[in-house]
């Protein structure tokens, strides 16, 4: 199985392979940031090639490559990419990384993780965005992703690449078997479902993925069927929709004359800071979901808004 894993000081990430379950663990979780894919395409065509079969995952637009790389379509492949909102910069992340860890005082990091999943019991419910650095004698950062500098700049596509914002291997175009991600949305037409643990969508894209998915089925807790439509809406990362940042060139501007990664990592926070007004309408949006919570209300105002039921 190919994939993307963090490298050993969590500066960056990298495409790798593994031939054990044991090794799957460096691959899961979600890594916001632009892989190296390195000498990825040609270890997996030389596996191909000798009759071995291959799961290989990443991004759309990696899928792409890989397909065009490998200039045949081999029985023996799995395609697997990811519904994917941008490819952040790597140089951006390691300036804000050196900057938290040297602010938090954390040593040698362990294991850094975008979307960990924390239960809130304030709210009674799950946190499933996040951002954890634990370090190795048991210290940990842990904030809400999009609530830090690097979150925020991730969501608005500030430091994003380029070509992610016209990004030819979406909408099922990468020549990927299958497709994963979050089913953002899913409440509207599964009530039933808890989608505040998280929910996934799988999205099917060629006959060799169906019998991948109907081969690993049974596995799943709670499965149900959805159209692309459903699926859609909700998740920019299934389509094209990433918006250039109209600060973007600014910043890269700035940021080439930072001289050190705490100046760097000012920019970063200086250019993703919230607006006064906006901020304040946050905290009024907070305190009512705590207020709606803590009187049991939370449940039907979200229902109100999405308009009631249908008779």
């Amino acid at each position: 199985m190919f994939g993307a894993r963090w490298n050993s000081d969590f500066t960056e990430v990298v495409h790798d392979f593994t031939e054990t379950l044991e090794g799957l663990a460096a691959f899961r979780g979600s890594k916001y940031l632009q892989s190296r894919v390195g000498g990825a395409f040609r270890k997996a065509r030389e596996f191909l090639r000798a009759g071995r079969e291959v799961m290989f995952t990443g991004t759309p637009c990696q899928i792409a490559g890989l397909r065009r790389a490998l200039r045949a379509d081999f029985p023996n492949l799995l395609a697997v990419d990811i519904a994917c909102h941008s490819a952040p910069s790597p140089k951006v992340w390691r300036a804000f990384f050196a900057a938290l860890r040297e602010r938090e005082k954390l040593g040698a990091v362990a294991d850094v993780r975008f979307r960990k999943k924390v239960f809130d019991a304030k709210l009674g419910a799950w946190n499933c965005a996040m951002l954890s650095v634990e370090d190795a004698s048991g210290g940990e950062f842990l904030a809400p992703l999009y609530a830090t500098p690097f979150g925020k700049g991730f969501g608005s596509g500030l430091f994003s690449r380029p070509s992610c914002h016209e990004c030819p291997a979406k909408d099922r175009t990468s020549g990927s078997d299958l497709t994963l991600g979050d089913f953002w949305g899913a409440e509207k037409y599964f009530p039933d479902l808890k989608t505040g643990e998280g929910l996934s969508v799988v999205v099917c894209g060629t006959a060799r993925g169906r019998a991948a998915f109907e081969a690993a089925k049974s596995g799943f807790g709670v499965l149900r069927e959805a159209t692309w439509a459903q699926a859609v809406p909700a998740n920019g990362g299934l389509k094209n929709e990433t918006l250039r940042h109209p600060k973007r060139a600014e910043f890269f501007a700035a940021f080439a004359r930072a001289g050190t990664p705490g100046e760097a990592a000012c920019l970063v926070a200086k250019f993703t800071r919230t607006p006064f007004p906006r901020r304040v309408r946050a905290f009024a949006f907070r305190c009512a979901r705590f207020i709606l919570a803590r009187t049991g209300t939370l449940a039907l105002a979200k229902k109100l808004l999405r308009g009631g039921t249908r008779e």
